[in-house]
């Protein structure tokens, strides 16, 4: 999955082998849009948690101790680790790159947003 914002920025989550993960709570806060690592992956976890499909037995919001902002290793959201319900699980890590016109916004533009219950 990729996004692309107007700045031309882009955050995206894919699947890797990476092992180590370590599963942490929901952050009581969003990020801004320029913190575009950490956000997406929080999204994520926020859409399944309304959405609930019905393939997926869980979903956990994920850190790696050697990833991440180096002020947060280990404790920043880092990715979505997916468990089937039959049992399969996938990793999906977050990547983010810069913009190369203008910038995302540094302060939440829609903080009263809240995912409409019923999507899936």
């Amino acid at each position: 999955m990729r996004i692309t914002y107007t700045s031309t920025s882009t955050s995206t989550l894919y699947a890797t082998s990476r092992a180590g993960e370590k599963v942490i709570a929901m952050p009581e806060v969003m990020p801004p849009p320029n913190r575009r690592a950490i956000r997406l992956p929080m999204f994520v976890v926020q859409l399944l948690d309304v959405a609930r499909p019905d393939e997926f037995g869980s979903w956990d919001l994920i850190a790696f101790g050697d990833f991440g902002p180096t002020d947060a290793r280990g404790a920043a959201p880092a990715g979505v680790r997916i468990t089937g319900k039959d049992g399969s699980k996938v990793i999906l890590q977050s990547q983010a790159t810069g913009a190369m016109v203008g910038n995302e916004p540094e302060e939440e533009p829609f903080p009263e947003y809240v995912i409409p219950a019923g999507i899936g």
